[in-house]
Formats: C-alpha cells, sequence, structure tokens
C-alpha cells in the first residue's frame, strides 16, 4: 500500500475513533445532566413506605430512615456509596440515629449490567453479605463483563454454588418488586434518596434528595427529620403529663363532690 493511501487510511481511522469518543463523552454528560435533574423533581410520597423487602443497615428503631433506590452501575450512585455514605454511617447511622433502607432501581436501557448486579447483590443478601456485596461493587472498578460480578462474590466470600441458584428462582423477582415501589412515587433516574421519621417499620418521608449531592444535603434534611421526630415526642410527652394532671386532680376530689 502506498505511503499516500496508508496515511490517509490511518487518520480516517483516528478521525472515526475521535468521533465515537466525543459522542460517547458526550451521551455520558447528558446523561448525568438529566438523571441529577430527573431525580431531583420527585415529590415526597403521600403514603407511609413499608421497609418490607429492603435492606436495612442501622437500628431498627432510629428516628429517622434513609430510603435510597440505587443501581450499581450508575456514577452518582457510586460517588453517594464511596464519598457520602461513609460520613452518614459514622455520624448518623452508628450513633442509632438513622436507619438506611437500600432498594434496586437498575436502570437496564443504558447500564446493561446493571440488573445482573443488583441480582448478584440481592443474592448475596441471602447469605447475609449483601452490604459487603454492595460496597465491593461500588468500589471496584465497574464490571464490563457478568463472570466479572462471580469473581467478585468469591473475593468476598460468597457462596457461589448457592449464588447461583438463587440466581435462578426469586433473585429477579425480589428486583422487580422494588422496582415498582420506586415507579409507584415518581422515581425515574437513579439515586433517589426519602429522607423521614420513621414509625411502625415505615418511612414517613418529608424530603427528596435526588443525584449527588454534598454531604451537608443530606444532614440538612435529616437534621430536620430528627427535629421532627423530637417535636412529636415533645407534644405527645405533653400529651401525657395533661393526662397525668388530670388524674392527680381528680383523686384529690371527694367520691361524693363528683
Amino acid at each position: 500500500m502506498p505511503d499516500a493511501t496508508r496515511r490517509r487510511t490511518l487518520q480516517v481511522f483516528i478521525d472515526s475513533a475521535l468521533s465515537f469518543a466525543l459522542i460517547v463523552a458526550g451521551v455520558s454528560v447528558i446523561y448525568l445532566a438529566w438523571s441529577k435533574s430527573r431525580a431531583s423533581t420527585v415529590p415526597p410520597p403521600t403514603t407511609p413506605l413499608s421497609l418490607i423487602g429492603a435492606h436495612l443497615k442501622g437500628n431498627i428503631d432510629a428516628p429517622v430512615a434513609i430510603m435510597v433506590f440505587s443501581d450499581f452501575s450508575c456514577p452518582y450512585c457510586r460517588i453517594f456509596a464511596t464519598e457520602i455514605l461513609p460520613k452518614i454511617e459514622r455520624q448518623y447511622i452508628d450513633t442509632g440515629q438513622v436507619l438506611l433502607a437500600f432498594r434496586h432501581y437498575p436502570i437496564a436501557a443504558i447500564h446493561p449490567l446493571a440488573v445482573d448486579a443488583a441480582d448478584i447483590a440481592e443474592c448475596a443478601g441471602d447469605q447475609g453479605a449483601f452490604w459487603q456485596m454492595h460496597d465491593a461493587l461500588f468500589s471496584q472498578p465497574r464490571p464490563s463483563r457478568r463472570s466479572d460480578l462471580f469473581m467478585i462474590g468469591r473475593r468476598i466470600g460468597v457462596n457461589i454454588s448457592l449464588l447461583r441458584e438463587c440466581l435462578s428462582t426469586s433473585a429477579r423477582t425480589r428486583i422487580g418488586a422494588d422496582i415498582s415501589i420506586g415507579r409507584e412515587i415518581g422515581v425515574h433516574s437513579t439515586p433517589v434518596f426519602l429522607i423521614g421519621t420513621l414509625a411502625n417499620r415505615h418511612l414517613i418521608a418529608t424530603h427528596v434528595i435526588g443525584g449527588a449531592q454534598p454531604f451537608n444535603t443530606f444532614t440538612e434534611a435529616i437534621d430536620d427529620a430528627l427535629g421532627e421526630h423530637q417535636s412529636v415526642l415533645d407534644r405527645y410527652a405533653r400529651y401525657i403529663i395533661g393526662i397525668l394532671r388530670c388524674t392527680l386532680v381528680l383523686s384529690t376530689v371527694p367520691a361524693q363532690s363528683i
């Protein structure tokens, strides 16, 4: 092949590669912006949200709960899991003030391995290793093949035979249930966080946060929910004190004068 032809062929290849890279970068930027804006438009649910089926971390009797809808292939979810969540754990979860509830919301249309990753995490949970798998999936480079997910499972000590058995049975149904709950309350992208008080194993959400927000955005919502919980306790305490006072007054009145 003449040098001139070779150079032209090489230039065409380089131009095509650059064009493809620009398209991929553009799509990524558009998705990230879309994800952040869409997630943040979800209004607080009008009814309490049950914690049944969610993966929980923290004190089940905590006054406040955070329910997160997340995708293991989502870059914003990774930022939260690796940068923001550890701070929330130290300040609120480890101190018994907040319960974290995780629900799956894989977006398969743009994340090809998202559902497979959710499957693996769900089945790891059957072996008591959901949060280990959660941390491993978010802390390591994003898997490019399904086999990478099994390698992560082996690395954290999950029984692969039991994992495969679970994958062939109930995992997808449970993930589908989480997705349905998310859709019912208006979740379209990830991550979405619902924060509020906890009562009878139900979250009464008063704040919704979408996307990879700074730590102080979460502390403001959590502290507000903690304040609301304390306000409810104060009102209840005043009510009980009022009843006790009435009872005490009645007990001092002679029976014939009542």
